[in-house]
């Protein structure tokens, strides 16, 4: 039980650093709506990051809490073909990228997430997308990384512990989402 107790504080710990960033989570939610209604939500992460990419996709494609049409998201990270023939082709580096630049448009939003703000091949994503004007959000952790000046909005989750940042931007997004909706 000790360890579910102190997982419980850290938990907490982590939301209440979330509270001086509670202004940009309510732009992230405008951005968010205005472009799900104009354009599409592209998301990409990678390991644990890529399944939260997945994750709020099916929330938005499919439904959350209410029967609604469905929004246009989708993940860079579900088409395993194209990620490892662009891997082999153009390194990893660019797996999101050539995803990215086939299928964006002016109205689109890009969503990534990286726990520890430094992804090689989300840094080249979130260059890209800036590129052709489109915003970005970051949801990243530690003290955001390289990432974190190259995004247009982010939230920090104030944590080195891998779970822990996956477990708030899970916590985040589906906020995010149940105010969308």
């Amino acid at each position: 039980m000790k360890n579910l107790k102190e997982k419980h504080k850290v938990h907490n710990e982590a939301i209440n650093s979330l509270y001086d960033q509670y202004q940009e989570l309510d732009r992230i939610i405008q951005l968010t709506s205005s472009h799900l209604f104009k354009g599409k939500l592209i998301l990409a992460g990678n390991g644990g990051s890529a399944a939260d990419a997945q994750h709020v996709a099916a929330e938005l494609t499919g439904r959350f809490k209410i029967e609604r049409n469905a929004l246009p998201a989708i993940a860079l990270t579900v088409d395993t073909s194209a990620i490892t023939a662009i891997g082999n082709d153009f390194g990893f580096e660019n797996i999101f990228t050539r995803q990215f630049e086939a299928i964006r448009c002016s109205e689109d939003l890009l969503w990534i997430f990286s726990t520890s703000g430094n992804s090689k091949n989300l840094v080249t994503l979130t260059k890209s997308a800036k590129q052709y004007g489109l915003k970005v959000v970051g949801f990243l952790g530690c003290n955001g990384g390289v990432l974190k000046p190259l995004v247009d909005h982010s939230i920090i989750v104030n944590s080195d512990q891998t779970d822990i940042i996956q477990e708030i931007h899970i916590f985040l997004f589906h906020y995010i989402i149940d105010q969308i909706e």
